[in-house]
């Protein structure tokens, strides 16, 4: 099982989960227009292996669009998704 992050379609209020397939320290996700423009970021702490971790998005300030979504561990960006606010 690789990294998950989903879903990759929100409105107006969403839970996000991510889920990794090895033991991850000091992670944190970041939403950011794709122009690299920082929006939200979290952090998410230690995800152990097959752990699901949920939390919410408020999109209220985000215009409609596509958004770039990291999970960073440390300074590291170790996964990236697109994702849609609708």
């Amino acid at each position: 099982m690789p990294i998950r992050i989903y879903p990759t379609i929100i409105d107006k209020m969403n839970w996000l989960f991510v889920q990794a397939n090895r033991r991850l320290d000091n992670t944190s996700i970041r939403l950011q227009t794709l122009t690299g423009r920082p929006m939200y970021e979290q952090k998410t702490g230690i995800l152990q292996p097959g752990q699901m971790v949920s939390f919410p998005l408020e999109t209220d300030g985000l215009a409609p669009g596509t958004y770039l979504l990291q999970l960073l561990q440390g300074t590291d960006v170790i996964y990236k998704k697109k994702i849609n606010v609708v």
